[in-house]
């Protein structure tokens, strides 16, 4: 499966407020674009979610300061990967107020 890689800077925000941002509003995110069904693994120490689907697969990272996305897009999705990048775009636009 071809990679995936997003990495988007978040002045201002820690770690732990990323991560209390993100895991109100990621579940809508997902749903936007995903077609059956995934998991998402949230895992407060580490401040990461874990994707698990079959047509993807993917970690985002809460670091401070910013939020890094890996991960893994079958060959079927892969054509669409500007429209995942924009959905995303739009939604860190909505729910962090940035532009990436």
């Amino acid at each position: 499966m071809p990679s995936y890689k997003k990495s988007v800077k978040v002045t201002g925000k820690s770690a732990d407020q990323l991560y209390e941002i993100v895991k109100d509003e990621l579940d809508q995110l997902i749903k936007k674009f995903m077609v059956g069904s995934y998991e998402i693994i949230p895992d407060s120490k580490k401040f990461t979610f874990e994707l698990k689907a079959k047509p993807v697969q993917a970690i985002l990272y809460c670091k401070n300061e910013s939020l890094i996305l890996e991960g893994s897009l079958s060959l079927m999705l892969y054509p669409f990967k500007s429209k995942i990048d924009e959905a995303i775009d739009r939604w860190l636009e909505k729910t962090l107020q940035i532009k990436s």
